[in-house]
């Protein structure tokens, strides 16, 4: 027998927990708080469906900062109708892909086909095929798919012509009924920029936004999760109060949801009966090392560039910075790296892909078209420990 076994230790650490999942990303709580004006609107669209089944195609853009509940508020919505449409006995189809994770349209349809559960062998089945299959199964059971394109901005552009098919596939008098809706989420419109307008159009005729959630809402779903998921007296809410000042200026929540779960695991780690203050600290200074895969997606000119406005901010003391002071920054790295630097062009490019991952935020001063002048900041993460996470990935590469 092993003399220490930190699995076996862990049995006999009393958890503050009664539900750790309720912290997740993806949970579903089965009450949304705050976003009851989305779901009221999300309702009166496709309520049609409902009263007369295939009458409509809706085609719907979802955007909004990260962390708002964009994907949370579809996936409850899709419960919503799931339930409705049983009630009935209709048969409406709910699918919700990642385009993050699955980018291509084979990928789209395989998921398609997976969650209609349609028993047929997909190995070396074209995508053209595939798109046949699912409409014949939709057809012959008088169904309707709603299918939901999250991230769809990272969809390979390759594959565009295919979301146009979807898009546009009901608007042919080849089908009798309308088997097929859309919803695209991105964080902002900008995003798309890469798409055709004719796939861009038809999305953007009915658009919801997400405002950020403010404080006092911020407050309120945490505090929802902690009655759902900790044991009572756990933590208190003044020291609630201070998580959510913590990510309120990206509006995020589920950094205040990450921040509160690694606390309360911290402190019961360290046989603490309550979150202290000294807990949120810790959890907060770690929450970068928490996104370290995403930081390893970039390639090392982009974390080069992301190290110069670290660089910058350290040194100046400003978390407003100019393209330029960027680039001039970037440039002195390559050359102590003997690197050659990257042109204009693809360092702008390099910027906008920082702004998707919301690693760096940016605001345009001065609306004039000639003074205009593009800022660049830091805001999600603490500096000292963004850039050691940066340097690690730097020397790796």
């Amino acid at each position: 027998m092993l003399e220490s076994n930190y699995i076996e230790d862990n049995f006999k650490k009393i958890s503050l927990f009664k539900d750790e999942k309720v912290f997740e990303p993806d949970f579903i709580p089965k009450k949304l708080l705050h976003r009851e004006n989305e779901l009221i609107l999300l309702s009166r669209m496709f309520f049609p469906l409902i009263k007369n089944p295939n009458s409509i195609s809706k085609k719907i853009l979802i955007t909004g900062n990260v962390g708002v509940g964009k994907s949370v508020t579809i996936y409850f919505f899709g419960k919503m109708l799931e339930e409705s449409a049983q009630k009935r006995n209709l048969k409406i189809y709910f699918v919700h892909i990642n385009c993050r994770i699955n980018y291509s349209s084979y990928l789209v349809l395989k998921n398609i086909v997976d969650k209609l559960k349609i028993n047929i062998p997909i190995r070396g089945v074209s995508p053209i095929e595939l798109l046949e299959i699912i409409i014949e199964f939709l057809i012959k059971n008088n169904a309707h798919l709603i299918l939901v394109l999250d991230e769809m901005n990272y969809f390979q552009k390759k594959d565009f012509n295919f979301i146009y098919t979807l898009i546009r596939i009901n608007e042919t008098k080849k089908y009798q009924i309308y088997f097929l809706s859309i919803i695209g989420i991105v964080k902002e419109l900008n995003l798309l920029k890469n798409f055709d307008e004719s796939i861009k159009s038809p999305l953007q005729n009915e658009i919801i936004h997400f405002r950020n959630y403010n404080i006092f809402e911020i407050f309120d779903i945490i505090k929802d999760r902690v009655n759902l998921g900790l044991k009572e007296d756990i933590i208190s809410d003044d020291l609630l109060k201070r998580i959510c000042e913590l990510s309120i200026d990206s509006g995020d929540i589920r950094k205040s949801l990450k921040i509160l779960k690694n606390a309360v695991l911290y402190s019961e780690y360290h046989g603490f009966k309550t979150v202290t203050m000294d807990s949120i600290r810790i959890s907060n200074a770690e929450y970068i090392s928490l996104d370290k895969d995403q930081l390893s997606l970039l390639n090392f000119h982009e974390l080069l560039l992301l190290k110069s406005i670290c660089n910058l901010i350290q040194n100046t003391k400003r978390n407003n910075l100019t393209i330029n002071e960027i680039k001039e920054e970037y440039f002195n790295l390559c050359l102590e790296k003997r690197e050659k630097p990257r042109s204009n062009t693809q360092i702008w490019e390099y910027i906008q892909k920082l702004r998707t991952y919301d690693f760096i935020q940016s605001e345009i001063i001065n609306k004039d078209i000639k003074g205009r002048k593009c800022l660049i900041r830091i805001t999600n993460y603490p500096i000292d420990e963004f850039k050691r996470q940066l340097e690690v990935l730097i020397n790796e590469k």
